[in-house]
This record gives structure tokens, sequence and C-alpha cells, in this order.
């Protein structure tokens, strides 16, 4: 059983990836409906000021930014963080996008948000990063794993018992923050427990939206991946993190490159 206090420092940190269709975000903390922010995946702090998500979801996010004539600036990350026994709701707008373009199975994006003076103060107590396993090679099969996400988008907010005519997008939202899954290691690709691995492959249910989620080990909630998809919802797929791959990416960030390459990235040898 992952404990309560794991589960909040998770929950804090995981966002929501998407596009705020409201008019303005006033309307949207107003009029609380599902249809005023298009969930488009998920994504977890590992600085401050820095989301890791998916390259799918970013390139998602454009596409849905040009089919409906959207200017980038209704990029958001929406938090929904634990107040006591309830959940308030936040929203940072999205200033910069990085993608990891090298090697290709490497499906990982990275973006700035801004936090504003007026951000509540609970929010900036409560919303802080995730720790990064240090080193890739520190895995194992069978290790007890959580998964924090946003499936199907707005499906799982909307009031299910609504009129069945009325649109998803017009029902009142009804839950916030992530879905909580949990499950094993149950693979890696190549076979070899060594910063060379590639894909993790998780023995937990995955579905659309949870791109970008972060897997973290249960009893620490530190971070070891990062959920791109699964197959057949019978085994999910991550892009392994840690430490080193994240502190090197964040470094290119702050010098201003926009396209990051995993190559670049030295590991020093024992």
């Amino acid at each position: 059983m992952i404990p309560i206090d794991i589960i909040h420092k998770v929950y804090n940190a995981t966002c929501a990836v998407g596009v705020i269709t409201a008019p303005s975000l006033d309307d949207l903390l107003q009029t609380h409906k599902t249809g005023g922010f298009e969930i488009i995946g998920s994504g977890f702090l590992c600085r401050s000021t820095t989301v890791i998500t998916n390259r799918h979801v970013v390139e998602a996010m454009n596409a849905y930014l040009a089919q409906h004539s959207l200017s980038d600036n209704r990029m958001a990350a929406q938090f929904n963080f634990f107040i006591g026994d309830g959940m308030e709701q936040c929203y940072a707008p999205i200033t910069r996008l990085c993608v990891v373009k090298q090697p290709v199975e490497a499906d990982i994006a990275l973006f700035e948000v801004e936090r504003l003076d007026e951000d509540p103060e609970d929010f900036k107590e409560a919303v802080q990063p995730l720790t990064i396993i240090e080193n890739v090679k520190s895995l194992e099969l069978g290790q007890e794993i959580g998964i924090a996400g946003f499936p199907y988008g707005q499906v799982l907010h909307a009031d299910p018992h609504a009129d069945a005519a009325i649109p998803i997008a017009d029902r009142n939202v009804v839950r916030m923050g992530p879905i909580l899954q949990q499950g094993i290691i149950s693979g890696f690709r190549p076979w070899q427990r060594t910063y060379g691995i590639r894909e993790i492959l998780l023995d937990a249910r995955i579905a659309g939206g949870m791109s970008g989620s972060p897997v973290f080990w249960q009893q620490s909630g530190t971070v070891v991946g990062v959920v791109y998809g699964t197959h057949e919802t019978v085994v999910g797929h991550a892009v392994p993190i840690d430490s080193i791959r994240v502190t090197a990416w964040c470094g290119m960030i702050d010098s201003g490159k926009t396209d990051l390459v995993e190559a670049q990235i030295k590991y020093i040898e024992e």
C-alpha cells in the first residue's frame, strides 16, 4: 500500500497538460465546466518551474492549437493539490517548450511554467517537485511502483449522471486530481540493468491521457520513469529517467535550447 503522505506529494506535483479553451482564465475558474480546459496528457514537476511530459503530448498540444486557431499563450498546466481533506485547483501558464529529439525512443519533452506572485500561498507551499532516481542502474525487476495521471482526459472529470444529451465539455467537473494506479516493473528493454536501458515495461493499467505520468517507487515517491504508452492495456511502457539525465536536460533548457539531444548526456563509469 502506498503511504498517504507519498500519495499527497505525488498528486500535488502531477499536472494535467493542455489548452485553455474558455474565453479567459477567470471564466474557466468560475464556470467549473470540463470544456474550459482541454486535457491533452499528464506531466509532473522535476524543478519548481519545470515539468516533464512526453514529446507526443507536446506535439498533440501544438496540433490542437493549430486546429482551433488558438495562440500559444493558451497552453497551461493544471495542478490539483491537497488542502486538508479537500483539494484546490490552480493553473500555471506554459512559457517555453523543449523536446528530446534523439534517440527517438526517448519520448520526452520538458516545459517551463510561470509561477505567479499572486498564486495562492497554499499552492506555493503544497506544489513541489518530485525527487528523481539518481541512476537507472538502480532499477530492479519486480519493484513496486505507482503511477499518477489523467486517463481519458475530461471524461473522468465530467458528471457521469448528467443527461446523456449534454456533451462532455458542457458537464460540470465532479472530480479533481489525477488517478492513482499501482503495479510492478515487469521488464526492461534491452534486458540489462545499466544506464543503457531504453524502456521500462510495467504491470499496470494505462489509458490515453496518462502519457507523461510519473512512474514512482511506492514507499518513497521517487520517480524512475515517464509513461508514454501501453500495449492492449496489458503492458505499460515508460521511458526511464534519472537525475543525471534530468539535470542535463534542465541545463540545456536554461541555456536557451529548444531541442534536447540525449546523446550529449554523460555518465561517469564506475
